[in-house]
């Protein structure tokens, strides 16, 4: 594993059982290797596995209105299990993604790679989540004045696709509120909706 990132690993199929640090692991599964630690996992059969990893520097923009993300210590070496249901939506939309990226032969533009590194991460740390769920104590804002600067946020990024993780970063707003809000899956002409890629 990197000796300076942190790796996360999704389990996305096997041919038999899989243990990562003696645990018994599932398609879906999410293993956290901090920087710096080796991965320990045994394959009874073949296996396939989706891993992205990002530095420390990372964390806070891309967890940004995620406290418990945000804290180092969310990342220490860690599986987090993930119901089939979910594991099932979960792997599939990651396949989608890859299968539309490999397909798509045009170059993509600084905006675009952001909305589908962002979207990949959302999708590999949704077990994480679900079992760090979101805490803010901070009382909830005016929905109409979220719901006015997501708008003018998304109407100045024009046709670039942004990424809800972008808009929590940007915005300094939790996944909770915006979750809370009646228009927060807005679309926008042209473009990809700032949710499309959400869990």
């Amino acid at each position: 594993m990197s000796k300076d990132r942190i790796t996360i690993g999704m389990l996305t199929g096997s041919a038999g059982r899989v243990t990562q640090w003696l645990h018994n692991v599932h398609p879906g599964d999410v293993m956290v290797t901090p920087a710096g630690h080796e991965h320990d996992g045994r394959y009874y059969g073949g296996a396939s596995f989706a891993v992205v990893s990002f530095s420390s520097d990372e964390v806070e923009s891309l967890f940004e209105g995620e406290p418990r993300l945000t804290n180092m210590n969310s990342w220490n070496k860690s599986h987090f299990r993930t119901s089939a249901h979910a594991s099932e939506r979960l792997t599939a939309r990651l396949h989608d993604i890859i299968v539309h990226l490999q397909n798509d032969h045009k170059a993509l533009g600084k905006g675009e790679m952001e909305f589908w590194k962002r979207s990949i991460i959302e999708l590999m740390t949704a077990p994480i989540r679900l079992n760090h769920p979101s805490e803010s104590d901070r009382p909830l804002p005016s929905a109409l004045k979220i719901v006015r600067k997501v708008e003018d946020y998304l109407d100045l990024a024009g046709t670039v696709p942004v990424h809800i993780s972008e808009i929590f970063s940007k915005l300094n707003v939790s996944r909770r509120t915006l979750q809370c809000l009646p228009g927060w899956t807005r679309h926008r002409p042209g473009g990809i909706s700032a949710t499309q890629a959400t869990v």
